[in-house]
């Protein structure tokens, strides 16, 4: 058969990726378990408010649902990261603290020890 008419469709290019690892559905249950209970501890808390004063005595309440909500980014955590290889990269500081910088947008690498065995890299006649 022939192709269609380039009239007819519309063409869409895309990128993708995808999660290597199988997905732990326990702990997406477990995380929906608690986001679901930090909406619910939250939705009824704000129905009074947060600090309140009844003559001389002010009754401040805390924020329980916080707790939920950061054992829900501990699982989603755990969920999301990926498992990477151990790489040992040179470490990049903001404000320069050696002689030797790096002549980029504001960035400076920090000299490695004296005692180091690694290979530096020349940067405008500069060991770095």
């Amino acid at each position: 058969s022939s192709p269609p008419d380039p009239d007819t469709y519309d063409k869409i290019t895309c990128s993708y990726s995808y999660y290597t690892c199988k997905v732990d559905w326990d702990l997406v249950g477990m995380a929906t378990a608690y986001y679901a209970g930090m909406l619910w501890t939250a939705r009824e808390l704000y129905l009074v408010p947060e600090t309140l004063a009844i003559g001389n005595v002010r009754v401040r309440t805390d924020q329980p649902w916080e707790k939920l909500r950061s054992e829900f980014r501990r699982i989603v955590y755990h969920l999301t990261s990926l498992p990477m290889d151990i790489v040992t990269y040179r470490k990049i500081v903001r404000a320069g603290r050696f002689p030797f910088t790096y002549k980029g947008p504001g960035t400076t690498y920090e000299i490695e020890e004296k005692y180091s065995t690694k290979k530096t890299k020349k940067v405008n006649n500069e060991n770095v």
